[in-house]
């Protein structure tokens, strides 16, 4: 007898938002922990929406224009997506300056295949954004 399908994070989870602002320790963290920053990443890569580097619209490729990170991650509340994120080398190491936390509701756009409140869900579930 095979099990029930997994449920994945997307369906169980609500994508929160973390802008983080590199601190002055930051450059010589990032290049210190980058491999198993990576790592972390790629091990728990379904509870990302999206991650990436902050840079300035001016900036260079390198690492020494980088200003702080932004992850998009899925988690059951604000709670377990600290403890989550505490695992990350990154966000442990204490190299961001400042952290914002959002909640965040995935309305439009095409990772999402268009408009949610144009899908043949039930529309009265879906938020409209405000103009």
């Amino acid at each position: 007898m095979s099990s029930p399908p997994q449920e994945s994070p997307q369906t169980t989870r609500q994508p929160f938002v973390l802008l983080c602002r590199d601190g002055p320790q930051a450059k010589s963290l990032r290049q210190d922990l980058l491999d198993t920053h990576l790592e972390f990443v790629a091990a728990h890569i379904e509870r990302y929406l999206v991650a990436g580097p902050l840079k300035p619209p001016s900036a260079g490729a390198g690492q020494e224009d980088m200003s702080g990170s932004l992850f998009v991650v899925y988690a059951e509340d604000e709670r377990e997506l600290v403890e989550f994120m505490s695992a990350d080398p990154y966000y442990a190491s204490g190299m961001y300056e400042r952290i914002e936390i959002f909640s965040f509701h995935v309305a439009a756009g095409s990772a999402v295949g268009g408009c949610a409140w144009l899908s043949e869900e039930d529309p009265a579930q879906h938020t409209h954004p405000s103009p």
